[in-house]
């Protein structure tokens, strides 16, 4: 993995973290220190190195000296003393913890890296340790919707081939600045890392930890910002503030969205930003994090409606479209996507049972099974929903995330999420939860899509609510019964 040389430009800032600005050579001589350490722990070529830190530089210069020293870095989301975290570290098992802060932890072996001294020494630099392709860079923990996350097992070779092509496609040089909302334990955030340490650009690292419109667009513009990536319900409201309050992001090169459906309203927010900045480059990314952070990517011209595709599938990659009986659909039908080639994981850590499940072998290769349904169209991949999305109502299929598109097409609505609601063993009602601009438009709308559509493609029911919830890094969360009101 080839990294930008700091001592070509010692001087210019690698990361800005609040008030506090560190040049690459202040970021070197972390990762050194932390180097250091390592080396006198005695930890060998692909050893574990947990990481469990809060979005900051330290979190950098940890993940830059694993890479350094050819060692795993095992990304922990940051929630001390959480279930979750014990679960992850006892999967994981890393020979070393690293931190930045003082918290009680269920390990032995914790280095707190604020508290290395960065003045030891002179300023020779620890040497670069050689790795192989296939050699794990990473383990990342997903969130796990049984609630026991998934460690993602990640190889340099996949890592290097989504760099190579992700810094060609979101125009990332050295003279970019990069923000990042989302934490750190996120692959979409991890790769923004990744970006920034392997060109040169700089890296915001936004601490308001409250993802509004007005304070992201007040860092974007004061941050000289010229990239940042969201989800596309954050960014249509982003959109939306921008066009309202005429605030001038002409400094942004490429605004970039994924982890989540766009809906209908949502993409006309964007295409009238895009209309405003005709030189702003749009594109919406695809990726499941067992494939390294994005596989496929779509630049917006600003003539798209209702529905965009997944677009260009990245180089050394192949997506299968196959039915249930493993078969390539045809043009106009629906499949769900299996993905091969270089950016697949290597394995879910320490679970056979759950690789074996997702990685399948067909015509000789290695596939992931990504659970997304895709329909294909002018041969294009637009995406449909969830393989375990589906539903049967009045005899008749439908997927949730149809219904959805069809409440959030109605005049009036801001934003939205449909949710199934299991009455008995038996029976079930769709509850759409709803946020509107104004009640009688929504009404209006409401009235002219019933009488369009089968009452199976439409919700039981409608319910006002002020916002919809949304995680810490913009998704909206799964609503569960009582949670809304």
């Amino acid at each position: 993995m080839k990294y930008y040389v700091s001592e070509k430009n010692e001087d210019k800032i690698a990361v800005i973290e609040g008030d506090k600005k560190y040049s690459f050579y202040q970021l070197e001589k972390k990762v050194d220190a932390i180097c250091s350490k390592l080396i006198d722990c005695g930890i060998e070529a692909q050893g574990k190195v947990g990481v469990l830190m809060r979005n900051s530089a330290d979190f950098i210069a940890a993940i830059y000296a694993c890479t350094k020293l050819n060692l795993i870095s095992v990304i922990f989301t940051f929630q001390p003393n959480s279930p979750r975290l014990n679960n992850t570290i006892n999967n994981a098992q890393p020979d070393v913890i690293l931190v930045n802060e003082d918290f009680k932890i269920e390990f032995d072996n914790v280095i707190n890296v604020s508290r290395l001294d960065l003045s030891e020494g002179n300023d020779s630099r620890i040497e670069w340790k050689e790795h192989q392709a296939d050699d794990t860079a990473y383990i990342i923990y997903t969130s796990g919707s049984t609630g026991n996350p998934k460690g993602v097992v990640i190889q340099h070779k996949a890592i290097e081939n989504y760099l190579e092509i992700t810094l060609k496609r979101l125009l990332i040089d050295e003279n970019s600045c990069i923000l990042v909302t989302s934490p750190f334990s996120f692959d979409a955030s991890l790769g923004y890392i990744y970006c920034m340490l392997s060109s040169g650009a700089a890296l915001v690292i936004d601490q308001s930890k409250m993802l509004l419109p007005r304070i992201i667009c007040n860092c974007l513009t004061k941050n000289n910002i010229t990239h940042y990536a969201c989800t596309p319900s954050l960014f249509s409201e982003i959109s939306k503030y921008v066009l309202k309050n005429n605030i001038d992001v002409s400094n942004i090169k490429t605004f970039s969205f994924g982890a989540e459906k766009i809906y209908p309203n949502e993409l006309e927010l964007i295409v009238k930003l895009k209309e405003k900045y005709p030189s702003l480059l749009v594109v919406n990314r695809y990726g499941p994090t067992e494939t390294t952070v994005a596989v496929a990517s779509y630049v917006l011209d600003g003539s798209e409606n209702i529905d965009i595709p997944i677009g260009t599938k990245y180089e050394n990659n192949n997506f299968y479209l196959l039915s249930g009986d493993m078969k390539e659909v045809s043009e106009n039908e629906v499949g769900e996507l299996y993905i091969s080639g270089v950016q697949v994981m290597k394995e879910y850590y320490n679970d056979k049972e759950l690789t074996d499940k997702f990685i399948i072998e067909y015509n000789g290769e290695k596939l992931y099974k990504t659970n997304d349904l895709f329909l294909k169209k002018d041969n294009e991949l637009f995406y449909v929903g969830r393989s375990d999305d589906m539903l049967k109502r009045n005899g008749k299929r439908v997927y949730l995330s149809e219904i959805e598109n069809i409440v959030g097409a109605i005049k009036g609505v801001k934003d939205h999420i449909c949710v199934k609601e299991d009455l008995d063993d038996k029976t079930f009602q769709i509850i759409a939860y709803v946020v509107v601009d104004n009640a009688d438009s929504f009404n209006e709308g409401k009235k002219a899509v019933d009488d369009s559509f089968a009452s199976y493609m439409l919700p039981n029911k409608y319910i006002i609510v002020d916002e919809i919830p949304k995680t810490i890094n913009g998704k909206r969360q799964n609503i569960l019964k009582g949670e809304l009101k």
